[in-house]
């Protein structure tokens, strides 16, 4: 995930030292076939001939004394590079003829606040907005049907975008690194969501998938640090390996019942017969107790979850996928109810602290060991207030819990939630002097339970 968030910024930071470093030529009129530039800085294209003749021969030396330009009703195509870095336009009209804006038309237009996509256009290539980091809101036309790859990668000031209802295809990293992006709606007319198309789209707090949705590509919510909830329709079939990690405010994965392949369980996403879990929120807080049906546990299903504080897995999991629980960094304890453990997939606890105590059954404690050695590894289920792990709950725990409390106790010993015995201490996962006087006020029976 980091080396995905990295690659953002370094292509940002490119692009943005290419345009620093460049020698802003002055402002000096010039024409071609059918292309005029006057010396404020406008440009008139005014036919399909005169749109190549200015990508040809015209923009190399006069792009960066373009300001403002005027495409006439007469041109059909904003051919491939037509304004590709003329970073100081700010303002463009397009011609109700054009029906295709191609490849890196306007691509690191840096100063472009709004343009108006006419009625008409059909097709928007790659890269065709890629990098116009002042471009803050634009709406798609329902003539458009098709969008590029990478169409709006690192529009950073993009609040909102309006998609055409006849877009059956949202491309790879087609708003990939929109940092400024609030809201987006899918319209009906969507078959497949792209690879990592809303990657780094930091801002975006809820999601609805369309039933006309069946495929949702790798990655293609990662790192939306901001997204809380997300909805599937009864389409989705298929969802791509990292499609919510590093979503850490994400609480909430809502499936519609008519859905054939995938359920949810308060809102956590299973298959359908609830057997394979997909993903956790990664912006859930505690402890999370998986439903006995369910068998595996499926690759980065607890990845980045990083409120997880315990999991209880039931007897009949018999696999676990890669990275699972990576970088759970608050989990303190794992609870396995089977006998024999099941088959780990690789680094299936990478990054989690080294002092989680794995719980297991009676007499296993052999067998997890050889999987799980470098974990410390204690035979019955955790008991509430039992803070020193000799099965009881009496005076030795209030000791144990003082000197906790005081820091005598190694930092291994500290996290273990047979002590935390108040929301507080729960919350921040190590006892403090509150959890001394619950434990205290049971053992002298002022209360009756912890």
């Amino acid at each position: 995930m980091k080396k995905r968030i990295l690659s953002i910024f370094l292509a940002m930071a490119i692009s943005i030292s290419f345009i620093t470093v460049e020698i802003l030529s002055v402002s000096a009129a010039d024409s071609g076939i059918d292309w005029s530039l006057d010396d404020d800085g406008l440009l008139i294209i005014e036919s399909d001939a005169g749109m190549t003749d200015w990508t040809r021969n015209g923009r190399g030396v006069n792009r960066l004394a373009v300001r403002s330009v005027i495409i006439q009703d007469s041109v059909t195509s904003v051919v491939d590079s037509a304004f590709w870095y003329c970073t100081g336009l700010t303002s463009v009209t397009i011609g109700n003829g054009v029906i295709n804006i191609g490849n890196d038309a306007f691509s690191g237009c840096i100063g472009l606040a709004e343009i108006i996509i006419p009625y008409g256009v059909t097709s928007i290539g790659a890269q065709a907005f890629e990098a116009c980091i002042g471009l803050t809101g634009i709406t798609i036309p329902d003539s458009v049907t098709s969008i590029g790859v990478r169409a709006f990668f690192g529009c950073i000031g993009l609040t909102s975008v309006s998609i055409s209802n006849r877009v059956t295809n949202i491309a790879n990293f087609v708003f990939s690194g929109c940092t400024g992006l609030t809201e987006i709606i899918i319209p009906n007319s969507v078959r497949t969501i792209g690879s990592w198309a809303f990657e780094n789209c930091t801002k975006l707090t809820e999601i609805i998938i369309p039933d006309s949705v069946t495929s949702i590509g790798v990655g293609a919510f990662e790192n939306c640090a901001e997204l809380r909830s997300v909805t599937f329709g009864n389409g989705v079939t298929s969802i791509g390996d990292y499609a919510f990690s590093g979503c850490t405010e994400l609480t909430q994965i809502k499936v519609s019942a008519d859905n054939q392949i995938y359920s949810d369980i308060d809102g956590v996403l299973f298959n359908k017969n609830v057997s394979f879990l997909w993903q956790y929120p990664p912006g859930r807080q505690g402890g999370y107790t998986i439903p006995d049906s369910v068998t595996s546990i499926g690759a980065l299903a607890f990845s980045y979850c990083e409120g997880l504080t315990s999991v209880t897995i039931p007897d009949g999991v018999t696999s676990i996928g890669s990275v699972a629980f990576g970088n759970c960094t608050g989990l303190t304890s794992v609870l396995f109810k089977s006998q024999t453990p099941p088959t780990f997939r690789p680094d299936v606890f990478r990054n989690v602290p080294s002092n989680m105590t794995v719980y297991v059954s009676i007499g296993a404690k052999a067998a997890y060991q050889a999987e799980l050695n470098e974990f410390n590894i204690v035979e019955g289920e955790p008991i509430i207030g039992d803070c020193n792990h000799d099965g009881r709950i009496n005076i030795a725990d209030l000791t144990y819990l003082k000197r906790v409390v005081v820091g005598y106790m190694p930092e291994i010993f500290v996290n273990r939630p047979e002590c935390w015995l108040t929301d507080e201490s729960k919350r921040t996962q190590k006892p403090e002097a509150a959890d001394i006087t619950r434990l205290k006020d049971f053992l002298t029976g002022k209360i009756s339970s912890l």
